[in-house]
């Protein structure tokens, strides 16, 4: 068995801080112990993920502000076992016991913990480049992305060292309804014969969200643009812009939500997911559309045109920087029998390679082969879909 702690620089609501919490709450406890987790307080947090973390490991952190969010230190206070004074101090208390850190952000935990003699684990969940400067990735000499494509963040720190491709996971039973598509929809006064075209995540440029509407605003009357989630503690702008583009290009053809701890219900009611980012590593949105079997247009960024390269096409695609008109034609297409087919064999891809409890195992599988590479017990763990690839960069 490996013990392993995790470092995270925030617990607001994003894929990699989704992934912390994945990882955290699907390991097979007889292969893979979670010693702790560091929280560096700089970025956030958010009541489900700080809920979700603590349930399944102790979480430690130190007052570094939380981005000056209000009622983040009530949020520590009631959920993390500990709030320290030094930041070192709280990478100490999750280590205590492990075999390896995993982190991700490019903190450097030896920068804080000097003394810290586990081998560390710096991961990417990002296709930008990283700033090349010492400290951060450096002194982790085993480095691990979540698609090929994110390999390109260690572009400049990384040229001597392999890089591990661990593909992402998503909860399965946060993706299953509980009140279903038609209760839902009617909490969002749509007709059985309206057309849900949905985003959830993140307001932030990248992520694009405001082609859901653009695309609706090129559609037929009885087409709805449906958002889950809301700004990010750096960014107010990109919402409150979403939100003026909606009352202009389709008045009264928008609902707004925030974000929500079981997904669930909304991609029941969705007939098309959209996901036109401009940029990408492995989205958990995309896979948990897929999960829920909803179809999805989507633009060839991040693990997209590997994973179709592999099994074949998944998504309905639109270019970068698309038109309305091109969004909207993407909606149709994804609406008939090639959308249908693409969602149908998207989830069952993602059932088999892409649930939280398959990405555990893939890091289980990696981490074993850190702590005792010569192990023959991690060669029988391997299966047809390799956990971790190892590139040469």
């Amino acid at each position: 068995m490996v013990k392993a702690a995790l470092l995270t620089p925030n617990l607001t609501m994003g894929g990699a801080e989704m992934w912390v919490v994945s990882l955290a709450a699907s390991a097979d406890r007889r292969r893979l112990q979670w010693t702790g987790a560091v929280v560096s307080g700089w970025g956030g947090l958010d009541p489900y993920l700080c809920r979700r973390l603590s349930d399944h490991v102790p979480v430690h952190t130190h007052d570094g502000g939380w981005n000056g969010q209000p009622g983040a230190e009530r949020l520590a206070t009631r959920y993390f076992q500990k709030i320290h004074h030094d930041f070192g101090d709280a990478i100490r208390a999750a280590c205590r016991g492990a075999d390896v850190l995993v982190a991700w952000g490019g903190v450097d935990p030896k920068y804080y913990a000097p003394e810290l003699n586990i081998p560390i684990v710096q991961t990417s969940h990002t296709t930008e480049p990283a700033v090349n400067r010492p400290g951060g990735f450096r002194p982790a000499l085993h480095l691990a992305a979540v698609s090929e494509a994110a390999r390109a963040h260690f572009a400049s720190v990384g040229a001597d060292r392999e890089i591990a491709v661990l593909y992402n996971g998503a909860d399965f039973a946060r993706c299953q309804p509980r009140l279903g598509r038609k209760k839902i929809r009617q909490q969002w006064g749509l007709h059985d014969d309206d057309v849900a075209v949905g985003y959830l995540g993140r307001h932030s440029p990248e992520k694009n969200p405001q082609a859901a509407v653009e695309a609706v605003s090129c559609l037929p009357n009885n087409h709805f643009a449906i958002y889950y989630g809301g700004p990010t503690p750096r960014d107010q702008t990109t919402t409150q812009q979403l939100r003026q583009q909606a009352s202009r290009l389709a008045p009264g053809r928008t609902v707004f939500e925030p974000s929500i701890e079981h997904v669930g219900d909304p991609l029941a009611g969705l007939d098309v997911f959209m996901l036109a980012s401009q940029r990408e590593a492995f989205s958990l949105g995309l896979i948990e559309a897929w999960i829920a079997g909803v179809p999805v247009v989507a633009t060839a960024v991040g693990s997209l045109p590997e994973l179709e390269q592999r099994f074949g096409k998944l998504t309905i695609r639109v270019p970068l920087r698309a038109t309305p008109q091109q969004l909207a034609g993407a909606v149709r297409e994804a609406r008939e029998q090639q959308g249908q087919d693409n969602a149908r064999r998207a989830q069952q891809i993602a059932l088999e390679h892409f649930t939280s409890e398959a990405m555990s195992r893939r890091w289980a599988d990696y981490l074993y082969g850190i702590v005792a590479p010569q192990s023959p017990r991690r060669q029988r763990k391997r299966n047809r879909f390799t956990p971790a690839k190892l590139v040469n960069k």
